[in-house]
Formats: C-alpha cells, structure tokens, sequence
C-alpha cells in the first residue's frame, strides 16, 4: 500500500529513487504483516523507473500519457533502472529488520515509430501497468530495434 510519492528532486540519481522506493515497498509490507502478528521470514520487493534525459518517467496515469512517453522514447536512448530489496526479521529483538537493497540499469536503444504503431501499442493496455509505458524487454514488440 506504499504510496509512489517519494519526491524524485531529492534523489541525486534515479537509480536511487528506484532502490528506495523498492525500499519502501518491501518495508511497508513487513512492518504491516508484523503488525498483525504475521513476521514474515522475506519480502521481496522491486521498483522500476525509466529515466529519459533528465527526467524519471514511472507508469503512465492514463492513455495520453503513455502515448507521450512513447512519443518522447522514439528513436532515443534511455535507462530502465530496477531497484530490488530484502527485508527480513532482525538478527536481535533489540534490531529493527535487516535490509539488503541492490539496484540494476539497463540501457535501452529505441527505434524509430510513429504515431500509428504508438496508438496501437496503447490500445492493447499493456503499457499502463509498465514504467515509461514500455513493452517488457522480453517482448519481441516492433517498438524495440
């Protein structure tokens, strides 16, 4: 339930909004099952965010915005970072749990496409759960070089 709202500005690198975010969410999910008496031995936890130029583009927040992401990754170069961490029960009462956080980038090289195939791509639904409204990279999508 950890609201996506951590404030990108104060991430020196998006690589680090990614891995905290993830943090977030895998803390936000331990410490809600310890609360109801249910410690888990693992979460496991993963954020992903595109970053374009200067700017950190996460899931889309509707059709228009994921054909303008799209638009924008046509023909560029860009960055998919993954964050992932661990949460586990601490090693003392005394300790608050242990957290093992780790994050990877990807450079991503677009080809060129137009509107048409933007528009088709966005109709099936799928960008919308995905960040920068891209295709996953096993996708053999022709949005892909």
């Amino acid at each position: 339930t950890f609201p996506e709202t951590l404030d990108k500005s104060t991430f020196g690198h998006p690589s680090e909004y990614a891995k905290e975010t993830a943090r977030q969410k895998a803390l936000e999910v331990y410490n809600r099952l310890k609360d109801e008496g249910k410690t888990p031995d693992l979460v496991i936890a993963a954020d992903t965010v595109v970053a374009h130029g200067s700017r950190i583009l996460e899931k889309p927040r509707s059709v228009e915005g994921a054909k303008e992401m799209l638009a924008s990754l046509s023909g560029s170069i860009h960055k998919v970072y993954t964050g992932v961490v661990l949460v586990a029960p601490p090693s003392s009462p005394a300790d608050g749990p242990r957290v093992l956080a780790d994050v990877e980038g990807t450079e991503v090289h677009m080809q060129v496409f137009d509107q048409e195939l933007i528009d088709a791509y966005v109709a099936t639904g799928e960008p919308m759960d995905k960040a920068g409204a891209e295709p996953p990279s096993y996708s053999k999508s022709a949005l892909y070089l």
